[in-house]
Formats: structure tokens, sequence, C-alpha cells
């Protein structure tokens, strides 16, 4: 996803402004110059606007400006880096060191796998670090597609699938639902049970999944459904799980699959707005 819309020339280390509003007007120029909004100051305008319901600061030296307007062509990303943070949001620590500005047409579906892919990478203290430490924008590059997932082609078909992903194991909610938003599956569900195959006498589990060829020391079951047109979500979410250190091929860990859907009708994630 993120290797695909991130232009090495618009990613800029250090860049001439020391204050929010000198970025965002910086922001918007670029954009402009590079044929990605149709007027700089309407898109600026939108970026102050998205500010002002809320920061976009949303960890410490971390900023993820945003905005969804009539006025973007097509999705892109604008990266800035700074060795002596800026002034950015009050009452939110130092100032911001790391921005990833998000544009998007208004209309655009994509806008929600962007966000979280970017969230994503954002939780990651070592990619932060290294983008920090970047002295040119190839180091930048380098380190989103060592801690991004790989995009893989895929035929997109009008079948729908239903990805089920259950656990036995603790893990990050926020980083499974990332990763389901992040290559289009919609509509994620959690369901929680019992991982049945530490009990003595088996019964049938709550939510109609069997995990009674689980081995595992945890009891809780968490199982994860979520809908999509792309038969080959499954394997980008096997090898998306495996960079978190979730294997399922491990004993106990659990399961993922995948199953063709003959009737479905719905399942559109509703419009978020972050």
């Amino acid at each position: 996803m993120l290797s695909k819309i991130i232009q090495q020339d618009l990613i800029f280390i250090n860049p001439p402004v020391k204050t929010k509003e000198e970025l965002f007007d910086f922001l918007a120029k670029k954009a402009f110059k590079k044929g990605l909004v149709e007027n700089a100051e309407d898109f600026e305008y939108g970026l102050i606007d998205r500010e002002a319901q809320g920061t976009t600061e949303l960890k410490p030296g971390i900023s993820i400006p945003h905005a969804k307007l009539d006025v973007v062509k097509e999705p892109f990303i604008i990266i800035c880096t700074f060795k002596k943070p800026i002034k950015f949001s009050p009452g939110f620590g130092r100032g911001v060191e790391v921005v990833f500005l998000i544009g998007s047409p208004k209309l655009d579906n994509t806008y929600i796998n962007i966000l979280a892919s970017v969230a994503r990478l954002m939780d990651k203290d070592d990619f932060i670090k290294e983008v920090k430490d970047a002295n040119v924008s190839e180091d930048v590059i380098h380190s989103i597609n060592k801690y991004s997932i790989s995009d893989v082609s895929s035929e997109v078909s009008k079948t729908r699938y239903l990805i089920s992903l259950s656990l036995n194991i603790k893990f990050s909610m926020k980083t499974i639902l990332a990763i389901f938003l992040e290559h289009g599956i919609s509509q994620p569900t959690l369901y929680f049970g019992e991982n049945l195959s530490l009990k003595e006498n088996f019964g049938i589990p709550i939510f109609g999944i069997s995990t009674l060829d689980v081995k595992s020391s945890y009891s809780e079951t968490r199982t994860i459904q979520g809908i999509t047109d792309d038969k080959e979500a499954v394997i980008k979410l096997y090898k998306a799980l495996k960079k978190e250190k979730i294997d399922v091929d491990k004993p106990g860990v659990g399961y993922l699959c995948s199953m063709v859907l003959n009737y479905c009708f719905g399942g559109v994630n509703p419009e978020i707005d972050f």
C-alpha cells in the first residue's frame, strides 16, 4: 500500500519551517507543485480545519496531519523529519520531529487503508528511530520498505471471502485491526470464546468455530472475522502476522483461513473521520 504512493521527492529532511502554520503552507505548495491538488490554498485550509477539530499529534514527536478533500486529485503522502522539533500543538511536549501528511480525494475508499498503514508504522519504535536518524530521503524509503508489509499483486473479483483469524495467545488488538483494514478486509468483528482443548468435556464453541485441535495453556480464544473481495487477502494477512511475530503455524497459536461466500450482502466499512 505505502510503497505505491510514497514518492522519494516528497520526503523532506529538515525543511525550512519552524511552526505548524509554516509547515502546512510548505506542504500545500509542494502538493500543488507536484500536481496532487488543484489548489494549494484550499488544501492548506483543509489541513488547518482538520487540525482545529483535534490535534493530529498522535504521540510525542509524531504527527499525521490528513485531509480528505475534493481538491485532492489522488492519494498521496508527504514526509518531513526534523532534527530540531518544531512547535505544533500546545501541551504536547517539546514539538514534532516526524510528520506524515496524508492527502486523499473525498470519495476515495483507500483513505482508511492508508491511515491504518501509517498508524501501524508509527507504533514501531525502531521505525521511528530510523526515520528520525535519516539524513537522506533514501534512508526513509529503506525504513518504510523494511517495516511495512510488502504489496502482493492480486486479482480482485466479484467473489467475496470471509477471513477468519482465531488466536489462543495474547496479542495487540489495535495491531490486528490495523492489519485487517490495511489489507481491505472490511467489517472486522471480534468474537470471544474458550480454548476447549483444555476442557475434559468438550462443548460447542459459542461462536460456531471449533478450536478442538488447538493445544495451548491460554484458555481464552479470540476470533476476528472480516469480509474482502481479494482472494489473496488471507496470504497477505498470513505474511503480515509473521512480521508481527504471530505465527499460526506454531502449535497452540491458532489458525487463519478464508472461505468463499456464496451470498453476501452489505459489509461496507462506515465512513470514518480521524
